[in-house]
Protein backbone atom coordinates (compact mmCIF):
# COMPACT_ATOMS: atom_id res chain seq x y z
CA UNK A 1 0.00 0.00 0.00
CA UNK A 2 2.55 2.61 0.16
CA UNK A 3 3.75 3.08 -2.94
CA UNK A 4 0.22 3.07 -4.05
CA UNK A 5 -0.81 5.98 -1.04
CA UNK A 6 2.63 7.56 -2.25
CA UNK A 7 1.33 8.02 -6.14
CA UNK A 8 -2.35 8.68 -4.53
CA UNK A 9 -0.49 11.67 -2.50
CA UNK A 10 1.48 12.98 -5.79
CA UNK A 11 -1.76 13.45 -7.48
CA UNK A 12 -3.01 15.80 -4.15
CA UNK A 13 -0.66 18.22 -3.87
CA UNK A 14 -2.54 19.70 -0.77
CA UNK A 15 -3.07 16.75 1.13
CA UNK A 16 0.59 15.59 0.10
CA UNK A 17 1.76 18.85 1.49
CA UNK A 18 0.58 18.81 4.61
CA UNK A 19 0.22 14.65 5.42
CA UNK A 20 2.90 13.28 2.58
CA UNK A 21 5.05 12.47 5.03
CA UNK A 22 3.05 11.30 8.15
CA UNK A 23 0.67 8.91 6.08
CA UNK A 24 3.46 6.66 4.51
CA UNK A 25 4.94 6.18 7.76
CA UNK A 26 1.31 4.92 9.49
CA UNK A 27 0.56 2.92 6.66
CA UNK A 28 3.76 1.36 7.33
CA UNK A 29 2.95 0.96 10.59
CA UNK A 30 0.11 -0.71 9.81
CA UNK A 31 -2.21 1.60 11.17
CA UNK A 32 -5.72 2.48 9.46
CA UNK A 33 -7.22 6.05 8.66
CA UNK A 34 -10.19 6.55 6.26
CA UNK A 35 -7.80 9.41 4.22
CA UNK A 36 -6.10 6.07 3.30
CA UNK A 37 -9.41 4.77 1.41
CA UNK A 38 -10.34 8.03 -0.05
CA UNK A 39 -6.36 8.20 -1.33
CA UNK A 40 -7.47 5.05 -2.76
CA UNK A 41 -9.79 6.07 -4.82
CA UNK A 42 -13.67 6.22 -4.93
CA UNK A 43 -14.44 8.85 -3.02
CA UNK A 44 -13.43 12.36 -5.39
CA UNK A 45 -15.83 14.53 -3.78
CA UNK A 46 -14.29 13.90 -0.01
CA UNK A 47 -11.05 13.88 -1.66
CA UNK A 48 -11.62 17.20 -3.53
CA UNK A 49 -13.38 18.57 -0.27
CA UNK A 50 -10.16 17.87 2.12
CA UNK A 51 -7.74 18.92 -0.92
CA UNK A 52 -10.06 22.40 -0.79
CA UNK A 53 -9.60 22.78 3.00
CA UNK A 54 -6.23 22.12 3.50
CA UNK A 55 -5.41 24.20 0.46
CA UNK A 56 -7.26 27.08 2.14
CA UNK A 57 -5.68 26.73 5.45
CA UNK A 58 -2.22 27.15 3.28
CA UNK A 59 -3.05 30.14 1.70
CA UNK A 60 -3.73 32.32 4.95
CA UNK A 61 -0.43 31.13 6.80
CA UNK A 62 2.36 33.35 6.35
CA UNK A 63 5.27 30.57 7.15
CA UNK A 64 3.25 27.88 5.29
CA UNK A 65 6.08 26.02 5.52
CA UNK A 66 6.66 25.66 9.01
CA UNK A 67 3.11 24.44 9.68
CA UNK A 68 3.74 21.31 7.23
CA UNK A 69 6.83 20.62 9.59
CA UNK A 70 4.67 21.09 12.60
CA UNK A 71 2.45 18.53 10.64
CA UNK A 72 5.88 16.15 10.69
CA UNK A 73 6.43 16.67 14.06
CA UNK A 74 3.45 16.16 16.01
CA UNK A 75 1.85 13.52 13.88
CA UNK A 76 5.41 11.32 13.23
CA UNK A 77 5.53 9.31 15.78
CA UNK A 78 2.01 9.32 17.17
CA UNK A 79 -1.39 7.39 17.28
CA UNK A 80 -3.04 7.46 13.48
CA UNK A 81 -6.09 9.37 15.92
CA UNK A 82 -3.24 12.74 16.26
CA UNK A 83 -4.55 13.36 12.45
CA UNK A 84 -8.30 14.62 14.09
CA UNK A 85 -6.34 16.56 16.69
CA UNK A 86 -4.39 18.77 13.89
CA UNK A 87 -7.32 18.75 12.18
CA UNK A 88 -9.05 20.50 14.28
CA UNK A 89 -6.19 23.17 14.37
CA UNK A 90 -6.43 23.45 10.82
CA UNK A 91 -10.31 24.34 11.23
CA UNK A 92 -9.53 26.75 13.60
CA UNK A 93 -7.35 28.93 11.37
CA UNK A 94 -9.90 28.87 8.64
CA UNK A 95 -12.59 29.75 10.87
CA UNK A 96 -10.17 32.86 12.60
CA UNK A 97 -9.05 33.69 9.01
CA UNK A 98 -12.97 34.07 8.00
CA UNK A 99 -13.52 35.51 11.52
CA UNK A 100 -11.26 39.06 11.14
CA UNK A 101 -7.98 37.26 11.65
CA UNK A 102 -5.28 37.50 9.29
CA UNK A 103 -1.32 36.63 8.75
CA UNK A 104 -1.46 33.67 10.47
CA UNK A 105 2.44 32.16 11.83
CA UNK A 106 2.67 28.41 12.73
CA UNK A 107 4.90 27.67 15.98
CA UNK A 108 6.95 24.58 16.75
CA UNK A 109 7.05 23.71 20.12
CA UNK A 110 10.90 24.09 21.44
CA UNK A 111 11.30 20.76 23.56
CA UNK A 112 9.03 19.83 25.80
CA UNK A 113 8.23 23.75 26.45
CA UNK A 114 4.73 24.17 25.64
CA UNK A 115 3.66 26.98 22.56
CA UNK A 116 0.93 28.22 21.34
CA UNK A 117 -0.59 26.70 17.92
CA UNK A 118 0.00 29.88 15.95
CA UNK A 119 -0.14 33.64 16.31
CA UNK A 120 -2.39 35.71 14.00
CA UNK A 121 -3.39 39.51 13.99
CA UNK A 122 -6.67 40.37 15.59
CA UNK A 123 -7.37 44.22 15.16
CA UNK A 124 -3.72 45.67 14.70
CA UNK A 125 -2.46 43.06 17.43
CA UNK A 126 -0.90 39.71 17.35
CA UNK A 127 -2.18 37.36 19.17
CA UNK A 128 -1.41 33.71 20.41
CA UNK A 129 -3.62 31.00 19.59
CA UNK A 130 -3.64 27.52 21.62
CA UNK A 131 -6.24 25.28 20.33
CA UNK A 132 -8.05 22.35 22.03
CA UNK A 133 -9.29 19.40 20.53
CA UNK A 134 -12.29 18.69 22.54
CA UNK A 135 -13.15 14.52 22.90
CA UNK A 136 -16.23 12.70 24.83
CA UNK A 137 -14.83 10.54 27.42
CA UNK A 138 -14.94 7.53 26.68
CA UNK A 139 -17.11 5.79 29.05
CA UNK A 140 -16.08 3.22 31.64
CA UNK A 141 -19.38 1.38 30.93
CA UNK A 142 -18.21 -0.20 27.57
CA UNK A 143 -15.18 -0.96 28.50
CA UNK A 144 -15.83 -2.97 32.03
CA UNK A 145 -19.33 -4.46 30.05
CA UNK A 146 -16.93 -5.31 27.26
CA UNK A 147 -14.12 -7.04 29.71
CA UNK A 148 -16.84 -8.71 31.78
CA UNK A 149 -18.33 -10.41 28.63
CA UNK A 150 -14.63 -11.44 26.94
CA UNK A 151 -14.56 -13.24 30.74
CA UNK A 152 -17.49 -15.08 30.77
CA UNK A 153 -17.16 -15.67 27.09
CA UNK A 154 -14.35 -17.75 28.06
CA UNK A 155 -15.79 -19.33 31.24
CA UNK A 156 -18.58 -20.57 29.61
CA UNK A 157 -16.32 -22.00 26.59
CA UNK A 158 -17.70 -19.82 23.66
CA UNK A 159 -16.04 -18.91 21.09
CA UNK A 160 -15.51 -15.34 20.67
CA UNK A 161 -15.57 -13.64 16.72
CA UNK A 162 -14.11 -10.22 16.23
CA UNK A 163 -15.59 -8.96 13.23
CA UNK A 164 -13.62 -6.49 11.69
CA UNK A 165 -15.94 -3.32 10.79
CA UNK A 166 -15.65 -0.49 8.29
CA UNK A 167 -13.70 2.36 8.77
CA UNK A 168 -15.34 5.23 9.45
CA UNK A 169 -15.25 9.11 9.73
CA UNK A 170 -16.87 11.66 11.51
CA UNK A 171 -19.30 13.13 9.05
CA UNK A 172 -18.60 16.72 10.47
CA UNK A 173 -15.46 16.91 8.09
CA UNK A 174 -18.02 17.40 5.45
CA UNK A 175 -20.58 19.33 6.58
CA UNK A 176 -19.61 22.67 6.29
CA UNK A 177 -21.38 23.71 9.74
CA UNK A 178 -17.80 22.36 11.62
CA UNK A 179 -16.99 25.95 10.96
CA UNK A 180 -19.74 27.67 13.57
CA UNK A 181 -18.55 26.34 16.63
CA UNK A 182 -22.04 26.68 18.16
CA UNK A 183 -22.81 23.49 16.14
CA UNK A 184 -20.31 21.15 16.23
CA UNK A 185 -18.11 22.49 19.49
CA UNK A 186 -14.76 20.34 18.35
CA UNK A 187 -12.54 22.80 19.21
CA UNK A 188 -12.03 26.01 21.49
CA UNK A 189 -9.37 28.54 21.29
CA UNK A 190 -7.59 30.48 23.37
CA UNK A 191 -6.05 33.40 21.61
CA UNK A 192 -4.17 35.57 23.80
CA UNK A 193 -2.33 38.84 23.14
CA UNK A 194 1.42 38.02 22.40
CA UNK A 195 2.41 41.64 24.12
Amino acid sequence: MPEDLIYSLSQNEPLNWLFGRVLPKLAARGEKHFLFEILAGGHEHTREWWNAIIREFRSVLVNPELAAKKCDDELGTSEVDRIADFMSEVFAVIYLSRSGYSDFAAILAEGKRPAADFTALKDGRRVRIEVKHLREPQETINAVVSKRWTFKAVDLGLEIFIFPSPPEHDLRFQDKSFLNPKAHPQFSVDDKSCS
